[in-house]
């Protein structure tokens, strides 16, 4: 059976085996540097931020914060190396609670080779990367499932530890996945037929009555997020699509080891030729992998603008007390590659301060040429390149009383409705809340 209570494996080569793979994705992802996705930059300038000022720029999920900043205070580790690493434990760590749920004798080595197989696999090796909070919520559930029995005092431990734990990983995946954990649970207990009663289990139709309760809960949650727009305007949907997009890698992986590890239960020949077909593989994909990296913003791009800016602050073109303005794509990787502040979630700019816009065409460049626009004091713009124009605060309003609808008039628009802060979502002040408790 899938949940079948059998001879668990032993927790020391567990645990042996989980830090293993941990060192091996690590010095992979090492090697490969800087995965330049927004995910990553958004961690990697966060962790900067905690370091030097001890505030976190955005308030991301409890458990997930904590253990980044675990790691961030390891000896010897840069940020990046500190990022690679909890990437890389969180990703092991999930792995391996994936295969326990189908197998839970002592695991042989290719029962070890199967979860090393499918981190190479193309579609997993970035999947941390992409999910890193949700991996923290559906591991502790999986461990939840794994360690889950209700038949002793210790059992009820376990369960609000790891409930705990996954609810504060990720709330939205926790409300989704928790439901599976309860009707799992509840599935195995009810086809058990326990004739014995035990502390907990008086009558035989408690699982039955713990999987309603939950439902019922969850029924309710659901309608407090989407009355309260909890993640936003249309929460049940994004939420929904959350799932969607966090559940195809996983079921996947979690597919693959139940196909595999079932193969090996059915074949007696098969082991040796599993073993034998994962290591070949998983050498072809860490070969693969040495020249594959997923790009966000053009690297190139970026250190365009950042050596421009860091000129013509050096040169004294601009006030020492200048602020720029731009989107959070720039704002995140500028400040963790060269500690530049841009403002992207507000527009109370100052007369010093400068709006950074972007993906502009030449006639931007032609209307301020028409407008002859003579030099006094501080540059009044300055093109960091053809599509990338550096705008001052008392040129952006002279643009925008301009009764003529410019293109240049347009882009400050567009970029000023970004920049335009809103009311926090709940679910924003629950984070905040939960990560200041701790100090960040």
């Amino acid at each position: 059976m899938l949940l079948e209570r059998e001879d668990k494996p032993g927790v020391l080569q567990t645990v042996f085996s989980i830090l293993c793979l941990t060192i091996v994705l690590f010095l992979l992802y090492y090697a490969k540097g800087e995965i330049s996705t927004p995910q990553t930059i958004e961690s990697l300038a966060n962790l900067k931020s905690i370091q030097e000022s001890g505030h976190s720029r955005v308030y991301h999920d409890l458990v997930p914060s904590l253990m980044m900043n675990l790691f961030r205070k390891l000896p010897f580790l840069s940020i990046l190396s500190a990022y690679q690493l909890s990437l890389s434990f969180i990703f092991s760590l999930f792995l391996h609670s994936s295969l326990l749920l189908f197998f839970r004798k002592k695991w042989k080595m290719y029962h070890f080779f199967i979860v090393y197989f499918s981190a190479f696999l193309p579609f997993s090796f970035y999947i941390p990367f992409y999910f890193y909070r949700e991996l923290y919520c559906i591991t502790f559930i999986f461990l939840l499932i794994y360690v889950f029995d209700f038949e002793e005092i210790t059992d009820l431990v376990n369960i609000i530890i790891f409930t705990l734990l996954s609810l504060f990983s990720d709330l939205g995946v926790f409300l989704v996945y928790y439901l599976v954990f309860v009707f799992l649970s509840t599935f195995q207990k009810m086809q058990e037929k326990k004739s014995k009663t035990t502390v907990f289990f008086k009558k035989k139709n408690i699982p039955f009555r713990i999987l309603i309760g939950y439902f019922g809960l969850f029924l309710v949650s659901i309608a407090f997020i989407s009355i309260f727009d909890f993640f936003g305007p249309n929460s049940v949907s994004i939420l929904a699509q959350r799932i969607y997009h966090v559940s195809l890698p996983v079921i996947f992986l979690v597919g693959i080891h139940f196909v595999l590890q079932l193969l090996i239960r059915l074949e007696e020949g098969a082991p040796e030729y599993v073993a034998a077909l994962c290591i070949l593989i998983a050498s072809l994909g860490v070969g693969y992998y040495t020249y594959y990296i997923p790009q966000g913003e053009s690297l190139e791009s970026l250190k365009k603008i950042e050596s421009e800016i860091l000129s013509i602050q050096k040169d004294g073109k601009i006030s020492p007390d200048a602020t720029f303005y731009g989107r959070k794509a720039l704002s995140d990787p500028l400040y963790y590659r060269a500690g530049l502040v841009i403002v992207h979630d507000s527009k109370d700019l100052k007369k010093t301060d400068y709006l950074l816009l972007e993906n502009l065409n030449g006639s931007q460049r032609q209307y301020l040429d028409r407008k002859n626009i003579p030099p006094s004091g501080f540059i009044s713009y300055h093109f960091i390149n053809s599509s990338t124009l550096l705008v001052s605060k008392d040129l952006m309003d002279r643009v925008l009383n301009d009764s003529d609808e410019s293109d240049l008039r347009k882009s400050i628009k567009q970029l000023l409705q970004i920049l335009t802060p809103g009311e926090s979502l709940p679910v924003e002040k629950f984070n905040r809340f939960l990560n200041q408790l701790f100090g960040f």
